[in-house]
Formats: C-alpha cells, sequence, structure tokens
C-alpha cells in the first residue's frame, strides 16, 4: 500500500485538512492517509492545546465518511513531545511492506531539515510538498540552502515537481479558535458534525 502519514495538532481539524488529503489520496495514488495528532508538536511546545481526546474525537467525526481516511492515536498514547522520527519508525514496523509519504505543508517543508534527525526520516518516508494554487510560492519554497544539502540537488527537484497541488482554500485552525472565541460562525471551515461536536463540549471559548 501508498499511505500518506498527515500529522499536525489539528486543533481542531478543518476542511482544508480534508481536501489537502483528498488531493493527496487522488494525486499521489493513495490507498490511505493516516491522520497522526501530536500529543505536544516540537514547535509547538508550551502552547496550549485542546485535550487530546476532543481532538480525536474531532478528527474521528470528520474523517469516518472516506474510506481512505484513518486516524492514528499513536503520539497521543505515548505522550510528550511527537517527534515525527519516531512515529516513522513505529510506522514502519507497523506497515513493513508498505510505502510511506510524508505529507508536509510549505513552512513545514522548508523547516525539514531543522526537525530532530531530518536524515533519518528521508530513510524511512518520502515527504511530499503540499502547495496551495496562487498561494504557496513552489521556487521560493524550495529554494533553501539548507534543503538542497539535506535532498542532494537531483532528489530536491524531483521533490520539487512532485508537489500536490491544491485548490487555494486558506483555513487555519487559530481563525477558527478566534472565531469561535468572539462568537462568529464557523460553519464554512469545518464539517457540521464537527462543528456540532465543538458547540457541544463548548470547545475554544473564553473562559
Amino acid at each position: 500500500m501508498k499511505i500518506g502519514v498527515f500529522g499536525g495538532t489539528f486543533d481542531p481539524i478543518h476542511i482544508g485538512h480534508l481536501i489537502a488529503a483528498g488531493c493527496c489520496c487522488e494525486q499521489l495514488s493513495l490507498d490511505m492517509v493516516l491522520f497522526m495528532p501530536a500529543s505536544i508538536a516540537p514547535h509547538k511546545q508550551g502552547c496550549r492545546l485542546t485535550s487530546a481526546h476532543h481532538r480525536v474525537q474531532m478528527l474521528i467525526l470528520a474523517t469516518h465518511e472516506n474510506q481512505r481516511f484513518t486516524v492514528s492515536t499513536y503520539e497521543i498514547n505515548k505522550s510528550g513531545v511527537s517527534f515525527t522520527v519516531e512515529s516513522l519508525i513505529h510506522l514502519c514496523k507497523q506497515y513493513p511492506n508498505d510505502q510511506l509519504l510524508l505529507l508536509l505543508g510549505p513552512d513545514m517543508i522548508s523547516d525539514l531539515p531543522n526537525w530532530h534527525e531530518p536524515e533519518k526520516i528521508l530513510d524511512l518516508a518520502t515527504p511530499v510538498a503540499m502547495l496551495r494554487t496562487g498561494i504557496d510560492d513552489r521556487e521560493k519554497i524550495f529554494s533553501n540552502d539548507r534543503l538542497m544539502q539535506l535532498f542532494g540537488a537531483k532528489q530536491l527537484e524531483i521533490t520539487k515537481k512532485s508537489a500536490v497541488q491544491l485548490p487555494a482554500v486558506s483555513v487555519r485552525s487559530t481563525a477558527i479558535r478566534d472565531a469561535m472565541a468572539s462568537g462568529k460562525s464557523i460553519q464554512d471551515y469545518v464539517p457540521q458534525a464537527v462543528e456540532d461536536y465543538i458547540y457541544a463540549h463548548q470547545l475554544y471559548r473564553i473562559t
């Protein structure tokens, strides 16, 4: 199988995440997209996150109708800081005969050289950039000396050309949290089931 690994805090999951995962399925011929919510993301240490239970439940609600989408709670169950390399080692053991593709947004692909053991990450999975048409500048993102050093010129060019193209949908979890805190509607940004869950559990309200 070809498995796309989609990590993040998903606080909350939104339509942008789902559109990206769907585009990856189609353009990369994926058999599965594995949504892997972080317990604590390395770049968000010290940030306040919604409880893991709520984030996982919203993910399940958002993905359950798509047979190619599934949720892994490995990082949540492990707790502590979620390093991608450790998660990939676990997934390689869980799916020893399958191909892992690491699905990354533009900020993450640019920052990949700064991650924990980036060379090992490349040994375990194939990074794929997810770029929004008309929003993300492919040339600028890949004009990065440290990326060149990490990938090598030939592999970086292959990675650049194989980027998944997404529609120009710009939705951010922070904007959804801010909208909830100020009493604004979020119905255009999250699936109905997720919106209902957020209201039912009074998430992202100012207390």
